[in-house]
């Protein structure tokens, strides 16, 4: 009797250890055997498991493709904005303007051209008009070279001399005329001398010391001198007795 009651106690111990675990076969009868049938239910758990798995992986892509096809729906269709074309402005042509018409002054044929007949008409009177004037006025309706007229520097006695052919003339102011040309002899010179100078005597001096030869190769053909009040001309140059002329006759 002991010995059967030590046996069920073990079995019993062993029965309650093995649930204990929670790793152990759940046994079962065959209903049509009647052989035991052990279920293994961490197996069960695994594929119930495994089942839960993957019916959640098929739903969460089945969710997401019709979350993006409701989300395709969803989306309004984004037309781009048409853009105008800049029109072509039609080309614009500056306005014609028509210049207004000068005329043209007229040139009497007695004033200065500056080359073939020189010389200015002078409506001042002759105690108004400059010595640069009184040049071009003693040159009208004369054939002449082109000229340039220039001041002579007083203080330089080689240019007094070069022009009056001495350096012991005093004066106020002197101008000369002379051909552009260096081979062509002209050279006509006023001089504006000292209030209460003898103007007669100095014009006599002049004609005495006139640098004729001056230009080497040519000779003035003819040399003179003229004056009025303080102003005295010397003219040398192949019209110098016309330019003397009308240099006494300005009014």
């Amino acid at each position: 009797m002991k010995k059967r009651f030590l046996l069920m106690m073990l079995a019993g111990v062993l029965a309650f250890s093995m649930i204990g675990c929670g790793g152990g076969d759940a046994e079962v009868e065959d209903p049509n055997t009647g052989d035991e049938i052990v279920e293994n239910e961490d197996q069960n758990q695994e594929g119930e498991t495994s089942d839960a798995e993957g019916e959640t992986d098929q739903d969460v892509e089945q969710d997401a493709d019709a979350e993006q096809e409701a989300e395709k729906e969803e989306e309004p269709e984004v037309q781009k904005p048409v853009v105008d074309e800049p029109e072509q402005k039609p080309e614009v042509q500056d306005p014609v303007v028509d210049e207004p018409e000068v005329d043209e002054p007229e040139v009497d044929e007695e004033e200065n051209t500056g080359d073939a007949e020189g010389g200015i008409v002078i409506d001042k009177a002759f105690v108004d008009i400059t010595l640069e004037e009184m040049i071009l006025a003693s040159y009208a309706n004369i054939e002449l070279p082109f000229t340039g007229e220039m001041e002579i520097d007083k203080t330089d006695a080689d240019a007094v001399a070069f022009y009056l052919g001495t350096s012991d003339v005093t004066f106020k102011r002197a101008v000369v005329s002379e051909a552009m040309i260096s081979s062509i002899a002209h050279s006509v010179v006023v001089l504006e001398l000292e209030d209460g100078a003898d103007a007669a005597a100095v014009a006599a001096t002049l004609k005495e010391t006139a640098p004729v030869d001056k230009w080497v190769c040519v000779v003035p053909d003819q040399v003179g001198t003229a004056h009025r009040g303080n102003i005295v001309m010397l003219a040398m140059s192949g019209a110098a007795d016309a330019i003397l002329a009308n240099f006494t006759n300005l009014k």
